[in-house]
C-alpha cells in the first residue's frame, strides 16, 4: 500500500497533490514537511495525515521519514519574485532545498521521487534566465540519484484562483484565460490548473506503479498533465474540489 511524504503541501499545486492523495483509499499515510499547518477543505479526511511543522527550511531533509521511508515523496517546494524578491533566496528555495530533499530521499530508501518543476528546463532558455535554471539544476539532481522511478512535470503558466502574496499574478492570468476562451485547447497551451497539475501527479504515479511509466525517468509535458490530470478527475468525480 503506497505511502507519501509531500513537501510544499502549502502551495497552490501542493495542496491539490495532498487532498488528491487524502480523498484516494489506496494511499494509506501521507507526511507533509511544511512551515505552517496544511488546511484540507473541510469535506476531505485528514485521519491518515502527520504533519511536521518546521519553520527551519535547511532541516526538512533530516525530517523525512525513516523507519519506514514513504514509498513516494512529492515535491511542489517553491517560491515566486513577489514572495521572495531576493535571487538568492529563491535559489534557497526553488534550488537548493529541492536537491537536499532529493538526495535526502534516496538516502533513506524512498524509491519514486515527484517534482514540479517548470516548462522550458530542457530547452535554451534555460541555460539564460534564472527560474529555469533553478527548476534544472534540480532535474539534474533527482536524475543524478537514480530513483526506481523519477517523475518529473514540467507545467507552462500554473492557474489558480488562490489569493495573498500571488494576487498581483492575477491579472496575467486573467489575460491568458481571456485568451483561453477562445477554446480549451487554446488555453491548454499557454498553462494547466493547479488542480489538474496536482491530480496529474498522483495519477502518474498509480500508472507508474502498473508498470505503464514509459521510462525511469518520466518527463510530463503540458499535454501528458492534462490528460492525467483530467483523466482521475473525471473518474472520482472532483473536478476542482480539492481546492485550498
Amino acid at each position: 500500500m503506497p505511502t507519501a511524504a509531500v513537501i510544499g503541501s502549502t502551495g497552490a499545486t501542493g495542496s491539490h497533490i495532498l487532498n488528491t492523495l487524502l480523498t484516494t483509499p489506496a494511499w494509506t499515510s501521507i507526511t507533509t514537511i511544511s512551515r505552517r499547518q496544511p488546511t484540507p477543505p473541510s469535506n476531505i479526511p485528514t485521519d491518515k495525515l502527520t504533519p511536521i511543522l518546521s519553520s527551519n527550511l535547511d532541516e526538512w531533509p533530516s525530517l523525512l521519514p525513516t523507519s519506514p521511508p514513504p514509498s513516494v515523496v512529492f515535491s511542489a517546494l517553491g517560491t515566486t519574485r513577489v514572495q521572495t524578491p531576493s535571487i538568492e533566496d529563491r535559489w534557497k528555495i526553488d534550488h537548493h532545498a529541492n536537491v537536499d530533499l532529493a538526495k535526502a530521499a534516496k538516502k533513506t530508501g524512498v524509491k519514486t521521487f515527484v517534482f514540479v518543476s517548470s516548462v522550458g528546463t530542457g530547452s535554451f532558455p534555460a541555460k539564460w534566465f534564472a527560474y529555469p535554471r533553478m527548476k534544472a539544476g534540480v532535474e539534474n539532481a533527482i536524475k543524478e540519484q537514480d530513483f526506481d522511478q523519477a517523475i518529473i512535470l514540467r507545467p507552462g503558466t500554473i492557474f489558480s484562483e488562490r489569493t495573498g502574496p500571488r494576487a498581483s499574478e492575477m491579472s496575467f492570468q486573467g489575460l491568458i484565460k481571456g485568451v483561453g476562451k477562445l477554446g480549451q485547447g487554446v488555453m491548454d497551451m499557454l498553462g494547466q490548473e493547479d488542480h489538474v497539475i496536482g491530480t496529474a501527479a498522483v495519477r502518474a504515479v498509480e500508472a507508474a506503479e502498473r508498470g505503464e511509466a514509459p521510462s525511469k525517468i518520466w518527463i510530463m509535458e503540458g499535454s501528458d498533465i492534462i490528460k492525467y490530470g483530467r483523466e482521475l478527475e473525471k473518474e472520482t468525480g472532483k473536478a476542482g474540489e480539492a481546492g485550498a
